[in-house]
């Protein structure tokens, strides 16, 4: 068994193997769902085990990362959104941690660029941000925004049984300023939500799509990893991005064994 079939269930979602009929029909129904509702979720993506494993290296991983507390620029007449959430490095985990083996998979990078349907397609070369760990624990969010590009994907480690809510609106960016800060400060949001069970893979256009996640209102913290891409090679994001993120500019000289849980 392949290392990519140990985390993965391959029957399920034939990633490995995009030009097989079941390949080409799961790229179909990808890029339908993109088109259609902004997301494309695949829940089971990893197999049990294999998520047993990545949550309890996830949970020993978030203590040791950086807190990050603010507010983003704000959109239309409603004020800033609040951002509350903590980050782990890229260079913070194992070189053999399966974190980093899925990240590293050449099928799933050629896969994800096939439902996006760029020509060329790279993972980030960014040592501590091309693939990070978010945790947000009881009273932490991910206020409104839109992304500045479409195609994020996120792998759900752990939800929280209340609150954390992944919540959108497809299409935002047509609504006039009035509508969206009438949205973005209503108690309950006409928005759609999605609940990602833990073993979850998603892919996102939030370019076009308003978003948050909202507060996480239990003692359960959700744990997402955050895999970055682009259509050049080499990319790294700037030292503005990895200060706000992790506190930091410079990357550990090693990464770190595998914690014990």
């Amino acid at each position: 068994m392949t290392v990519l079939n140990k985390l993965v269930d391959l029957d399920s979602y034939p990633i490995e193997d995009t030009a097989s009929p079941q390949g080409r029909a799961l790229l179909e129904q990808g890029r339908q769902s993109l088109q259609d509702t902004a997301v494309f979720a695949l829940p089971s993506f990893i197999r049990p085990e294999a998520l047993t494993g990545m949550q309890a290296e996830a949970r020993a991983l978030a203590p040791f990362g950086h807190h990050r507390e603010g507010h983003r620029d704000s959109i239309g007449n409603a004020l800033p959104s609040r951002v509350s959430v903590t980050c782990v490095g890229y260079d913070q985990i194992a070189l053999d941690s399966p974190m980093r083996a899925l990240f590293a998979s050449d099928a799933l990078t050629n896969f994800l660029g096939a439902l996006l349907q760029y020509p060329l397609f790279y993972r980030s070369v960014d040592p501590m941000a091309s693939c990070m760990l978010t945790s947000l624990s009881r009273g932490d969010e991910l206020g409104w925004h839109f992304d500045e590009n479409n195609g994020v994907v996120t792998l759900t480690l752990d939800s929280s049984p209340k609150g954390g809510v992944f919540e959108y609106v497809p299409q935002a960016r047509e609504l006039s300023g009035d509508a969206l800060s009438k949205l973005m400060t209503t108690e309950v949001p006409d928005t759609d939500q999605l609940y990602h069970q833990a073993g979850t893979l998603a892919i996102f256009n939030g370019h076009d799509a308003l978003h948050r996640v909202s507060p996480v209102l239990s003692d359960t913290p959700r744990l997402t990893l955050i895999f970055s891409y682009d259509t050049q090679p080499n990319q790294i994001f700037s030292e503005q991005i990895r200060m706000g993120f992790f506190n930091r500019t410079a990357p550990l000289m090693t990464p770190p064994s595998t914690p014990n849980p």
